[in-house]
């Protein structure tokens, strides 16, 4: 994923990094060095590959647009002029001067928003049933990994927010490695707030829980309009259109 996709190499770069949390220095970079070495090799290999073949690099162009998101010229520029649309024509002359502050704010609340929508009502709703009686305290070979799911999904937040400072947009389907991290997160409270249901034979909680893990069911297999008409205008666009019409597909 990470030749394809931008977040993949943040991912790949910084996700190591946790090797070094509690533990000695020495420990840590021996661990550390085994989990890049695959890395390692294939940065060797394909670095080899670039100087044998040219087109080699056009494939795995997308790589090269990192640094671009680390342009920080950009991202005040783009702060400065959309706070300027705010504080010139939102906000009066009393709180002109908070325009930065509620841009960066309401995007990161809208980005948390559509993380809470993403992840699903009925999620959220089995988590709230089931957090009273779950065992909040977890077993201790397993910590560490829950400190690494935290560590995971803080990185691919970190991700989220400097794309939605550089686009100033953000779909849900960017978010489906935080949305898999929370669930991964949340699982054992609801998985053990719901066996502590059923040993005390709750049955109204438990009603409401089966209603919706049946519409996560449900929603999971029905599927919605096939958008294979899209590509098919498209095709059929390219082949009976005058190449003189002026017509965007």
């Amino acid at each position: 994923a990470a030749l394809f996709r931008i977040e993949g190499v943040v991912i790949l770069l910084t996700l190591p990094l946790f090797c070094f949390y509690q533990q000695p220095f020495k420990e840590g970079l021996h661990q550390f060095l085994n989990v890049i070495s695959i890395f390692l090799l294939s940065l060797i290999v394909g670095l080899l590959f670039l100087l044998k073949y040219d087109h080699f690099f056009s494939a795995f162009g997308k790589l090269a647009s990192l640094s671009h998101y680390l342009d920080i010229a950009y991202y005040l520029d783009q702060l400065k002029t959309n706070s300027n649309i705010l504080s010139d024509n939102i906000l009066n002359k009393y709180s002109e001067g908070y325009a930065t502050l509620i841009l960066i704010s309401g995007l990161l609340v809208m980005m948390f928003v559509k993380l809470a929508k993403s992840f699903s009502i009925s999620y959220l709703l089995i988590y709230a049933l089931s957090f009273k009686h779950s065992l909040h305290q977890l077993p201790s070979n397993t910590r560490r990994y829950h400190h690494l799911l935290y560590y995971f999904l803080l990185i691919n937040i970190l991700v989220l927010t400097v794309f939605l400072l550089w686009q100033y947009f953000l779909s849900s389907r960017y978010m489906g490695m935080a949305l898999i991290t929370l669930l991964l997160l949340s699982s054992y409270t609801m998985s053990s707030g719901i066996e502590r249901l059923w040993q005390r034979k709750n049955v109204i909680v438990l009603g409401f829980i089966s209603l919706a893990l049946f519409y996560n069911f449900a929603d999971a297999v029905i599927q919605s309009a096939s958008k294979t008409y899209i590509k098919n205008t498209a095709l059929w666009a390219a082949h009976h259109l005058p190449s003189t019409s002026k017509v965007m597909t």
